[in-house]
């Protein structure tokens, strides 16, 4: 779905520049352990077993923990978030 602000291939882009682009995974020589939330491309993601083929380990946490281990995400982005709500939901009122 091109009008979602994420979806599976922008996630899959983005595990490949910051993760399987690294040496350690690229190789297959160290397994690499990525914990990421259970938002709904990581999990279509894991679940696909694509990066077992680079023998990266993913854990999943458990939802509501964002304030625990995202701080920011509760406090900072949250008012960006807000913002492009309103931006976004302004634009497409308009088309």
């Amino acid at each position: 779905n091109k009008t979602v602000i994420w979806n599976n291939n922008i996630t899959m882009r983005f595990f490949e520049n910051s993760i399987i682009s690294l040496a350690e995974a690229r190789f297959h020589r160290q397994p690499v352990l990525l914990i990421t939330d259970q938002y709904g491309t990581h999990i279509k993601i894991v679940e696909s077993k694509i990066l077992d083929e680079y023998n990266i380990f993913v854990a999943l946490v458990s939802g509501r923990m964002t304030p625990l281990l995202q701080p920011l995400d509760t406090t900072v982005n949250r008012s960006f978030h807000s913002s492009y709500g309103s931006v976004k939901a302004a634009i497409f009122s308009e088309g």
